[in-house]
């Protein structure tokens, strides 16, 4: 939530830079000092969601090392290798769409002549901070925006990243939209496309960049997702999120006229906030690489939920005759008390209390013989919420 933050804050200082009518208003230097202040804390952001991703693709490969010399380990090794085959489809990807963003911003800051060709950690005075190494793959640079000598200018941005017209994007920003879209797709399609044991589950990810407000493009989604012949017990609602994380408007209205979401995120915008805007996209790509990586790691088998405390649970019939066994079912219920799980009923007007990680639903059901239904949600360590149905059935006598 921090990181979505700092991307929404760049987006707001953005659209204020804009709208102010000199580059010599004292609220317009504020604005683009915030902005760049939130650049930096975006890039720190960007390192800590690269190396929570990176982490259980660098565990993929070692497992895959190490199981590759033992016989015995053929079924991990192929379970491994399945799941490493999506994870470097999705890297690579990843890669490449962070690569060209970052030839972007360099190319921008060098044809405004700026000076990136010193590289120094915390030095006040160097743009460069940390260069992008591709060797590293998908970890962005670390630019020092406050040493940028033109700050203000926006020529190059324009003529860089703009069209002919506010419906037409250049070279560079089409490259840019069609990377995006791509990566979309590709991320979505290695997440909801896999077989497992004798199961074979496939998306058809289809193009949906054409919606009225994001309740429009929720359902648009979903109706993709429950045509497919995916998972829609465990992976529904990742696939749902992980669209919806990647998915911006071929166009919007703005002053009346009909522009490309590229040009109306760089039209005007001074090189530092065009550059800001670029690192927040990073965010949002890598964010969604780390939610995709954790769904995967919890069908590897690392547990994907947190769980701070367990109650024991027993239950069995309350009456039975003399003579008669007793069948009592015993087992251990862990929960999080920080995100307790979420209970829903169906045509009840029902009280609900939460007590010990339980949702306790008291109901007045009418007589005869009733089926009580509802869901019950939880969220994985991602904030990814999993929702299951649940139904009791019970036999109200008469008084």
């Amino acid at each position: 939530m921090k990181n979505r933050f700092h991307y929404i804050s760049v987006l707001l200082l953005l659209t204020v830079l804009h709208g102010c009518g000199s580059n010599e208003d004292p609220f317009f230097k504020a604005s683009l000092d915030s902005t760049i202040y939130v650049a930096k804390q975006m890039d720190r952001a960007n390192e800590i969601e690269f190396y929570r991703g990176y982490d259980f693709y660098d565990y993929l490969r070692y497992e895959l090392k190490i199981s590759s010399r033992v016989e015995e380990l053929t079924l991990k090794r192929d379970k491994l290798s399945m799941i490493f085959e999506h994870l470097d489809s999705i890297e690579n990807s990843c890669f490449r769409l962070i690569s060209l963003i970052e030839k972007i911003k360099i190319d921008l800051l060098k044809k405004e002549g700026e000076n990136i060709a010193i590289e120094k950690d915390n030095d006040p005075d160097v743009i460069v901070w940390k260069k992008y190494n591709p060797e590293l793959g998908c970890l962005p640079s670390d630019l020092n925006l406050l040493a940028v000598e033109r700050p203000k200018a926006s020529d190059v941005v324009n003529l860089e990243l703009i069209g002919e017209s506010q419906e037409k994007l250049s070279s560079k920003g089409h490259e840019l939209w069609r990377s995006l879209n791509d990566y979309r797709r590709i991320i979505v399609k290695h997440t909801g496309t896999y077989t497992w044991g004798r199961k074979e589950f496939k998306i058809d990810v289809k193009a949906i960049n054409q919606y009225t407000d994001r309740e429009d493009l929720i359902r648009q989604v979903a109706s993709v997702i429950d045509a497919s012949q995916v998972n829609k017990k465990e992976d529904r609602q990742v696939l749902i999120d992980l669209y919806l994380m990647l998915t911006k408007p071929d166009f919007i209205e703005k002053n009346g006229a009909k522009v490309h979401w590229v040009n109306s995120m760089f039209t005007n915008a001074p090189i530092v906030s065009a550059i800001s805007s670029l690192s927040a996209l990073q965010n949002e790509i890598l964010k969604a690489r780390s939610l995709a990586y954790i769904h995967w790691q919890g069908k590897q088998g690392h547990c994907c939920y947190r769980f701070n405390q367990i109650i024991p649970l027993a239950t069995g019939p309350s009456t039975i005759k003399e003579g008669e066994d007793v069948e009592i079912k015993v087992s251990i219920a862990a929960f999080d008390s920080d995100w307790p799980p979420q209970v829903t009923i169906e045509d009840y007007q029902p009280q609900i209390v939460y007590e010990n990680g339980l949702g306790i639903v008291t109901v007045k059901p009418e007589k005869g013989l009733q089926t009580i239904r509802g869901t019950v949600s939880i969220r994985n360590n991602s904030g990814t919420v999993k929702t299951e149905p649940w139904e009791w059935k019970v036999n109200v006598l008469e008084k």
